[in-house]
């Protein structure tokens, strides 16, 4: 028997969540509030293209957070983490943007002949198939207190250390800094 971890009275770490794989087109139906980040269309096309090739090619992105509030009994998921990235794939869905060529970006793909340079509308049929059946991570969170959003977005995005070029380096070469036995 596995004994529920304890919450120290006056913590505010009781906010049950639940992880599920959501169609990522649901997005429209998901409401972003502000978070004082400002415009949600801040990366550049090739940052977007990369992560539309991870999409194409079912890679493994990030999980989305989302904070589910109920409203007149009608629930709501509010986007804690994750809007830039729903917004990528939205807009490239609707064709309000058009992959980088294979000359401006690392695509891992050889495939990516297929894609690169174009717009979602220009696909071969798989690979529109493949975009339109990817499944995101998703994370719902709930009764949160007043300041947890924000605490929650906020270690999510500046919790992680930025790898070295030396890190970098050792994962091409298919070593590990880190040796775990």
């Amino acid at each position: 028997m596995c004994e529920q971890p304890s919450t120290p009275q006056g913590s505010k770490a009781q906010t049950p969540s639940t992880l599920s794989s959501t169609p990522w087109r649901e997005a429209p139906k998901i409401s972003a509030p502000n978070l004082g980040v400002g415009n949600y269309d801040q990366w550049d096309e090739q940052t977007k293209s990369l992560l539309v090739e991870s999409v194409i090619n079912n890679l493994s992105i990030p999980a989305f957070f989302f904070e589910v509030r109920l409203d007149g009994g009608v629930e709501h998921n509010d986007v804690i983490d994750g809007q830039q990235r729903l917004t990528t794939l939205k807009n490239f869905y609707d064709w309000k943007f058009a992959l980088v060529s294979s000359e401006d970006a690392p695509y891992l793909s050889p495939n990516s002949i297929h894609y690169a340079g174009k717009k979602f509308d220009q696909l071969p049929l798989a690979y529109k198939q493949a975009f339109k059946k990817y499944r995101l991570a998703v994370i719902k969170l709930r009764n949160l207190e007043d300041g947890m959003r924000l605490e929650i977005f906020r270690r999510i995005n500046q919790g992680g250390t930025p790898l070295s070029g030396q890190d970098i380096a050792l994962r091409t070469m298919g070593q590990s800094p880190l040796h775990l036995r």
